[in-house]
């Protein structure tokens, strides 16, 4: 599970969709927030949910969700980060 974070783009996505208030964000919202293309955010979207942090939108174009590990794993991060 580290590994899929270890990357900086997946920690920020995993981080923006773990901390959002629903929980879940869409691929081309991501994409624009970080002004990154929407097949490298999708292409780090697939190594999270296949590290079960994320949960794969119902359909094609639906939002990616965080799970409960995704969340505790920003719960315990934050402070790390923050105190450093």
């Amino acid at each position: 599970m580290l590994d899929a974070v270890a990357h900086p783009l997946r920690l920020r996505l995993v981080g923006i969709i773990a901390s959002s208030p629903s929980g879940q964000a869409c691929a081309g919202d991501l994409a624009r927030i970080l002004n990154v293309p929407e097949s490298a955010v999708m292409a780090h979207l697939d190594a999270l949910c296949h590290a079960s942090l994320l949960s794969p939108p119902a359909f094609d174009t639906g939002p990616f969700r965080a799970t409960g590990t995704a969340r505790d794993l920003i719960g315990r991060l934050i402070p790390l980060v923050t105190s450093a």
